[in-house]
């Protein structure tokens, strides 16, 4: 199937079997394509544009992969698309026409339908669904004569689908529906494949089970869409385990035209009231009531859009808020964002959020802003579109959404706003977020459209890790890096050099979705500098710099508790002292940098990718505390596994689990996976002392696998009883530490779960052993954990399947 376009990696528009063309294969035939089209560019002859180029690419993939039928969609009009060179297609079938591309197609119905009727061929069969007769009408001309056998499709019945439910939401894919079972049947009877398939299906009404499955089971991201985003702001630290935060829930509809914009109206009013005969997943695997108790959160109805420039928006919120409000269904707020995005690039799933998200021309933004105000109040008075001294447009507080415009303003007579301009789409969603933080009885259901550019940026920032259709969940673990060691040194910053070729080496070879940095990052006792976060971001960079999400946790060298003596402060380099006051030099000292800086640091700088979170306060000062959703590719299954990370302390405070940690993780792990349906993963910095137990004592041997064990387990001070909470999940399937850098083995722990060290990756630190990496791979069908290690010099070993059948 060929589409367009694509909202996060540019493979949406190629899938073959339902799955995305995988990115191997991908790149073997883009750059096939490429080099053959440029070759031919000469003469006067240029490259193709963008659209051209993937319509060739796409007839390639399919030829190439010998499939048995091509669905192949326009993307823009019909007749003088560039898909429209297949000259004897088996079926042609034209949907629900609407006022859109109106600057290329035309500015009346009939204009757009004398387009759309353009990929009719002589005499072969079309079906299209019920249309507006001045659009009808040129489509049955068009058809006449062309001797085109013309069927209109009525929309497809509930009652035959046997009891199956639509996979996509809303009253209009009905329609859709029952124009897709017209299309696949047409094609199977005219290539002589019906009676192959369904040779016990004679009559023409009934629709075979195949089909209800393929109509039960289709998904369309960005499109009628729920997504619940259950990540807190990792910027927040005042999280508790008592206090619940709100909900923040995003509805996406790329809707763009005014046809769409009312449907997306009726499901979004719909989906918020709770019909039940729609299907709301929530993230893909959890309905609201799943688990947890209704805490009677108040409701707020917000809308998040943007449009294009060629769009006419004095059409789309008009149309969108009279459908929304003839269901009794209100936006407090309207809040408009620039996309991230542009329509005219060729993106990667993986691909970095640009880093100057803030600094945008809002013009069009404080446009649609005025529009609404004025169809909302009468009157756009409340204004106000000043930006801040370095250019930047203010977020708004976060008492704006208190509640509805009469009664959230300021004294008696002050014009109130119910929308705001916002910067960039990265700090609205972490506005959301902190807003339903600060606000635990708010319950925030946004609605993102407009633009499927804008609700594909959305879900590349909202939400959790997720695997890629087709292919596993790859994560890369570098350990003990110990960046900034000896920086006055020649030495000291040549091992930094050589742990991020280290880095860089396994990045590449593996290509992982996502890194874990398990600890000792950096080696905080020993460098002299106020801000250890710089030493931090350049350990974080061969990371960054690919577009690979990261998380990190602390292990005991992160922070110090050592104090560097006063004279030892005095050679030229080391920045000026953190002195009180009040002080004298006899009383200043250097403090250098806190766990909280730390990861505030790495958030700030991260382009977007950091999943790293801070702790509850009730845990501090142990702080790396959190737990991070891997959701499967199919959004109507659970999650294939969860992500725990804690800080086993070390540095400025001891090296244990605490009492806190193992409640917290008790709380945590019993809120997302009550049933133990979810696997689950656990990664800390120092082992504990059930690592002793299953150590091998000389050599490696089954059912421990892994290539070095030259030191003994240096254990946690305590971790009260965390091993044994853990062993008594079965959904925990691996705890993965660093801390020993002469150890890389897993080995089996009672027979429920493995202890794995990972391998030591960087250059600083004691021992001189290679260095490497170890790699997880998680597979959903069937479902699996393998891991192995890749060493710095491309080699790998230690496979291990971590799996108990």
């Amino acid at each position: 199937m060929f589409t367009s376009p694509h909202l996060i990696d540019v493979r949406e528009r190629f899938r073959i079997d339902g799955l995305d063309i995988s990115e191997e294969k991908f790149l073997q035939y883009f750059w096939e394509c490429w080099k053959l089209l440029k070759e031919k560019a000469v003469d006067g002859l240029t490259m193709p544009p963008l659209f051209q180029f993937l319509t060739v690419l796409a007839f390639k993939i399919f030829v190439c992969e010998k499939v048995d039928v091509a669905v192949i969609e326009v993307g823009l009009g019909g007749k003088l698309d560039s898909t429209n060179v297949i000259q004897k297609p088996v079926v042609c079938g034209i949907a629900s026409l609407g006022m859109d591309h109106m600057d290329i197609l035309g500015n009346t119905l009939a204009d757009i339908a004398f387009h759309k009727a353009g990929i009719f061929k002589p005499q072969i069969p079309a079906f299209t669904v019920p249309q507006l007769s001045e659009a009808m009408d040129v489509l049955q001309k068009t058809a006449n004569n062309l001797e085109v056998p013309l069927e209109v499709v009525a929309p497809l019945e509930p009652k035959k689908l046997d009891g199956v439910t639509l996979g996509l939401s809303g009253d209009h894919q009905l329609v859709n529906a029952g124009l897709a079972v017209s299309l696949s049947r047409c094609w199977l009877q005219r290539t002589g494949n019906w009676k192959k398939i369904f040779p016990n299906e004679s009559k023409e009404t009934e629709i075979p089970v195949a089909f209800c499955r393929g109509l039960a089971t289709a998904r369309l991201h960005g499109r009628a869409q729920v997504v619940h985003d259950v990540v807190s702001d990792p910027q927040d630290s005042s999280d508790s385990m008592e206090t619940p935060c709100g909900d923040l829930i995003f509805y996406l509809d790329g809707a763009h035209s005014p046809e769409s914009m009312e449907a997306c109206g009726r499901w979004f009013s719909s989906a918020v009231r709770g019909d039940k005969s729609l299907s709301t997943a929530v993230n893909g695997y959890m309905r609201h009531g799943e688990y947890g108790t209704d805490l009677n959160r108040v409701s707020k109805q917000i809308l998040l859009f943007n449009c294009m420039e060629v769009r006419d928006p004095q059409v789309l919120l008009p149309k969108l808020v009279t459908t929304c409000a003839s269901s009794d269904t209100h936006f407090s707020r309207a809040l408009f964002v620039p996309s991230m995005s542009t329509y005219n690039k060729v993106i990667s799933g993986a691909s970095a959020i640009p880093s100057d998200t803030r600094r945008k021309d809002l013009t069009w933004q404080f446009r649609l802003q005025r529009l609404w105000e004025k169809s909302i109040q009468g009157t756009d008075a409340g204004l106000d579109h000043t930006l801040k001294p370095d250019g930047i447009t203010a977020l708004p507080p976060h008492d704006f959404l208190c509640g509805d415009a009469p009664q959230c303003g300021g004294p008696a007579g002050t014009p109130v706003t119910s929308s705001a301009v916002m910067p960039s789409l990265p700090l609205t969603i972490n506005w959301l977020r902190d807003c339903v933080r600060r606000n635990p009885s708010l319950k925030l259901e946004v609605l993102v459209t407009g633009s499927l550019h804008l609700v594909g940026d959305v879900l590349r920032t909202v939400g959790n890790l997720r695997v890629r259709e087709g292919s596993p969940f790859k994560i890369a673990i570098f350990a003990d890096l110990h960046f900034g060691e000896d920086t006055w040194t020649d030495w000291g910053p040549g091992q930094d050099v050589n742990s991020v070729n280290v880095m860089s080496a396994v990045l590449d070879a593996e290509t992982p979705d996502f890194v874990v940095y398990l600890g000792d990052v950096v080696t905080a006792n020993n460098i002299a500098i106020q801000n250890a976060s710089l030493f931090w971001d350049k350990a974080i960079s061969p990371t960054r710099d690919r577009g690979i999400p990261w998380a990190t946790l602390f292990g005991n060298h992160d922070d110090a508790s050592f104090v560097w003596p006063l004279d030892w402060l005095s050679s030229s380099g080391i920045p000026p002292l953190r002195c009180p006051a009040a002080s004298d030099d006899d009383g200043c000292t250097f403090r250098g940098t806190t766990r909280v800086e730390l990861i505030q640091e790495e958030i700030k700088s991260s382009n977007a990718l950091s999943y790293s979170m801070i702790s509850p306060k009730e845990l501090w000062p142990s702080v790396s505390n959190y737990v991070l959703l891997v959701e499967s590719s199919d959004h109507s299954k659970p999650p294939v596994a969860l992500l725990y990370f804690l800080d086993s302390g070390g540095g400025s405070y001891p090296e244990v689990i605490s009492n806190a940690q193992v409640e917290w993780f008790k709380t945590k792990s019993n809120t997302l996976n009550p049933y133990l349906r979810i696997p689950e993963l656990i990664f800390w910095h120092i082992p504990s002392k059930a690592y002793k137990k299953v150590a091998p004592r000389l050599w490696i041997t089954k059912p421990c696998v892994g290539s070095i064990n030259k030191e003994k387990v240096v254990a946690q001070e305590a971790e009260n009883g965390m091993m044994r909470v853990l062993e008594n999940r079965s959904s925990v399937k691996a705890v993965f530490v660093g801390h020993n850098h002469g150890l890389d083995w897993c080995c089996p722990y009672k027979d429920k779960l493995w202890l794995c060290f990972a391998r030591h990756t960087g250059y600083g630190g004691y021992g001189n052993w290679p260095r490497g990496s170890r790699i997880l791979e998680i597979s959903e069908m069937p479902f699996r954990i393998k891991t192995w290690i890749r060493m710095e010099d491309g080699s790998v070993h230690s496979e291990v399947n971590l799996t108990y059948d």
